[in-house]
């Protein structure tokens, strides 16, 4: 691996002449050796990365400019780049054929870059200046969930990758302070959280125990209209004392469904037959109940507004510290010291 005290060695170890005229030079894998088939380094830190670029910069003599490219999916690679930049795609293209530089891309049977290659670029899509870029000096993969970055790169990077309370073990790996940091990824989960439980409390609330609302024989059986033991739910018939029940799930995960499964903040939905009237808000909870009773509508509604255990996981997602209760306190509180 690549580290602040091997990084002189293995600069030394590039054959600087190939670097500079494209003469198919060699490719330096992480022992500092030449092998064509090894187009990898591993960086163990952005910085370097960037050592390593300034460390050739200097060596080309003003030839080339190494640049540390960052792609989003933390792969690092260092480009060359002429000087020279050209308002025309045709001059920069003649300059190239002028130089007597190698333009064909030379890939392993893994897609890996095998052997220095030039192509002319243009520096932004719509931007008309064009340079001579060298393709692939080093390519290597690092995490950018460490803490080796700094400044706004770091800053950028926690922004959009931070889980807060959500941290995996493998976060917690990286960089063990991840729990206590939020980004774009906490909100999101912090909002399928709230989603996910208030529509299970909902849902819940809103059935009543199927052994009490649908005919049973001595031995709990369920029946049907015959009086025949049933295992069917469809088959299943209310007692008399509870005929006007309509509870089922009110919040699915789909308005074409009645899944309350995997519910998040992107997809939590009317259910399908709440929205067709199959399913109603059960009012009472009591056999034979009157239709001003509204003791399930009091419970619901003091459901919402007190404290709720939150813990950072769901049916979709496991944190580090999944069985850790991080919030105690009411839906409306959770969205404002957690969401809002």
């Amino acid at each position: 691996l690549l580290n602040p005290q091997g990084l002189p060695k293995i600069v030394k170890e590039i054959d600087m002449g190939a670097v500079k005229n494209n003469d198919k030079g060699p490719i330096i894998d992480t022992d500092g050796a030449t092998d064509a088939d090894s187009a990898f380094l591993t960086f163990t830190s952005v910085r370097d990365a960037q050592t390593l670029a300034t460390q050739l910069t200097n060596d080309s003599m003003g030839l080339m400019e190494y640049r540390v490219m960052i792609d989003q999916d933390g792969v690092i690679t260092i480009h060359a780049f002429a000087p020279t930049v050209y308002t025309s795609k045709v001059d920069a293209l003649n300059a190239l054929e002028e130089m007597d530089k190698d333009t064909s891309e030379h890939v392993n049977s893994n897609g890996e870059a095998t052997h220095y290659y030039y192509q002319v670029t243009e520096q932004a899509e719509g931007s008309n200046t064009w340079e001579i870029r060298m393709y692939d000096i080093f390519r290597g993969k690092v995490l950018l969930g460490d803490t080796e970055l700094g400044g706004t790169l770091l800053a950028d990077r926690e922004v959009l990758s931070e889980k807060g309370y959500y941290a995996t073990e493998e976060d917690l790996e990286r960089d063990p302070d991840a729990a206590g940091k939020r980004g774009v990824p906490y909100y999101i989960h912090a909002l399928d959280t709230l989603a996910n439980h208030m529509a299970n409390t909902i849902n819940e609330a809103n059935q009543l125990d199927p052994s009490i609302i649908y005919r049973t024989d001595e031995e709990g059986n369920f029946l049907d209209e015959d009086g025949e033991v049933t295992e069917d739910p469809s088959q299943y018939v209310l007692r008399s004392e509870y005929s006007d029940y309509t509870g089922g799930v009110l919040l699915s995960n789909h308005p074409n469904t009645n899944d309350a499964n995997y519910i998040t903040a992107r997809n939590i939905s009317i259910s399908q037959n709440w929205d067709n009237g199959s399913f109603r808000v059960v009012h009472s909870t009591l056999p034979n109940a009157p239709t001003t009773a509204n003791d399930n509508l009091t419970h619901i509604y003091s459901l919402l507004t007190k404290n709720q255990m939150f813990q950072p996981r769901s049916e979709v997602y496991e944190a580090a510290s999944s069985d850790d209760i991080f919030f105690s306190g009411s839906y409306q509180q959770f969205l404002t010291d957690h969401v809002a």
